[in-house]
């Protein structure tokens, strides 16, 4: 793109997308709950085509030769939003949408999948790009312009075949759970029906305000292992470490392949450890929360490890290696074991903070969840996780 690598323009154009993500992360969840999660996913995707073809279109002439001058990076700019808000939008609708169509036992393990499938598509994307780019080397224009326009194919089949698919706020699924579920006791019947609204998510004195700041630590020390800063500058890390351009790109594709990998072991477990900790009525606020954290978090990751890199050098990498530390620690300390509990138990946690006064989770109720029970239910697993492989 004729933009050079030390260029604080990198970082802006990279981290803008993250932005822009947590914007449409909202505006997403909102259409969704007015009109309905297909329309909202219908909407998303085509978000993303349009900022598809802005991005594409950013400086494309005749020749053989971009022109980057100011309506090219602008085009690109703009591009770049678009795309976020649908992106963030996807990220926010899709997980719920997914959950509402999976049985209850393996709502974790769709969740899982589908972001797996995700990394799929990220690891597609660097495959063609690195493809395109050997074969035709990396100063011609149509290097990056060729992964854009791969990346068309997914919306574009999605869209095509949305309207097959069920609208899950009264999906056939949610009806036959109702039938099903008629005797659960009363306690949860309300929660269910309960209407949560954001000031219920983010002021202190509201029930789920304790539920979303362990989301939102979750997002931020996901962002402080700097993953997202590998993600997007793996090449660039690895060449700076030393290893010639070839190899860098090279070792950054069996990264994003590691990745892909190892979150097989995240949905062969997530449903046996322990997952959600909102309620039902609560679950599409929580995660369109988690996506605008997960955004402004990104945002700011992107956003300054070029700057790190041009000022601290490899003293960056040790403070990588501090927010590492920060982030384990915290999680360790103030996340709650789910797994082996039903969902009224877990709750239980939150009532037992107010009862302590602390959200140290080794001081509250004696550390009871600081790890998973020793004895689940009378047939030998509880009501919200069970193993995944084995027969139903």
């Amino acid at each position: 793109m004729q933009i050079s690598k030390e260029s604080a323009v990198v970082g802006i154009i990279d981290s803008v997308y993250y932005r822009s993500c947590a914007v449409g992360a909202v505006i997403a969840s909102r259409l969704a709950d007015k009109k309905g999660r297909k329309v909202s996913i219908f909407a998303c995707l085509t978000t993303t085509v349009l900022g598809n073809l802005f991005m594409f279109t950013s400086g494309l002439t005749t020749s053989g030769a971009s022109a980057w001058n100011g309506w090219a990076l602008a085009r690109m700019f703009t591009g770049r939003v678009i795309i976020g808000l649908g992106d963030g939008g996807i990220d926010a609708v899709i997980p719920v949408y997914s959950s509402k169509l999976a049985s209850d036992h393996a709502r974790g393990k769709a969740l899982a999948q589908e972001f797996q499938m995700n990394i799929f598509g990220f690891c597609l994307v660097y495959a063609i790009n690195l493809g395109v780019t050997l074969g035709l080397g990396k100063d011609n224009q149509w290097a990056w312009r060729i992964p854009i326009m791969a990346m068309q194919f997914f919306p574009i089949l999605l869209v095509a075949f949305i309207a097959q698919l069920p609208e899950t706020l009264r999906c056939p699924r949610e009806r036959e759970w109702e039938s099903q579920f008629e005797e659960l006791d009363k306690a949860q019947e309300e929660e269910s029906n309960k209407n949560i609204h954001y000031t219920d998510m983010l002021l202190p004195d509201r029930s789920q305000f304790h539920p979303t700041m362990i989301t939102i630590m979750g997002q931020v020390n996901q962002a402080l292992t700097r993953y997202g800063a590998v993600s997007v500058y793996g090449p660039q890390i690895f060449e700076f470490l030393g290893f010639r351009t070839r190899k860098a790109e090279l070792l950054a594709l069996g990264n994003y392949i590691s990745y892909f990998l190892l979150m097989t072991l995240a949905w062969l477990s997530i449903d046996v450890y322990g997952r959600q900790i909102y309620s039902s009525s609560a679950r599409a606020q929580g995660s369109a929360v988690s996506v605008v954290i997960w955004g402004l978090a990104n945002f700011a990751v992107t956003l300054l490890t070029p700057i790190g890199f041009n000022k601290l050098e490899y003293w960056l990498f040790f403070v990588f290696a501090i927010t590492n530390c920060i982030a384990g620690v915290s999680t360790w300390a103030y996340s709650p074991e789910s797994g082996g509990r039903s969902f009224e138990e877990n709750q239980e946690f939150f009532a037992s903070t107010q009862e302590d006064n602390t959200w140290a989770v080794r001081h509250v109720d004696g550390g009871r969840f600081k790890s998973i029970p020793k004895k689940l239910d009378s047939e030998g697993e509880d009501r919200e996780s069970a193993p995944l492989l084995s027969p139903r």
